[in-house]
Parts: C-alpha cells; sequence; structure tokens
C-alpha cells in the first residue's frame, strides 16, 4: 500500500499538509500569514530558527501543498502556522 501524499486535496473544501488538515478558509489565510509575515510573527506563531529563514527564502507560495513541499517545512512548522491562523 503506499503512503498517503504528505500534500493535497482530503475532500472538496479541505487541504491535507504535513498531516495537517484545513478547510479552504483556513487555507486561505495560512497562505496568507506565511506570504505576509515577517521574521517576528512568524518566531511568535512557533516557528523555529531555521523553518523562518526557509519560509522567507522561498516565497511567495502559490498554495500551501506548494508549502508544504519544501524541505525542511514538516509536521511541527505547518502546526505552527495552523494555530496561528485559527479563528
Amino acid at each position: 500500500m503506499p503512503a498517503p501524499s504528505p500534500a493535497g486535496r482530503v475532500s472538496s473544501g479541505t487541504v491535507l499538509v504535513d498531516g495537517v488538515v484545513f478547510d479552504d478558509a483556513h487555507a486561505a489565510r495560512a497562505l496568507e500569514f506565511i506570504n505576509t509575515a515577517d521574521d517576528g510573527a512568524l518566531r511568535r506563531a512557533g516557528v523555529y530558527g531555521r523553518g523562518v529563514n526557509i519560509i522567507l527564502d522561498n516565497r511567495p507560495f502559490s498554495d500551501l501543498e506548494s508549502f508544504g513541499a519544501v524541505p525542511y517545512i514538516g509536521t511541527k512548522t505547518v502546526e505552527a502556522v495552523a494555530r496561528a491562523t485559527q479563528e
């Protein structure tokens, strides 16, 4: 049995990124955050130091799937972004 994809559509209206499920509205908030947040905002969100640099060096991201596909962006970074962008 093949391993599940680390990123992609789980069902209509949801996106899976490194094991973290986002509904479409949350995915939009998260994408805006990772594409616009400065170093300090990313660190306050709980993104570790190297992750902050990886985000800043690789943006803008076209979608959360492309964010999750970047090497060294893993579950903990995605979870930090998800927590920071919850309503």
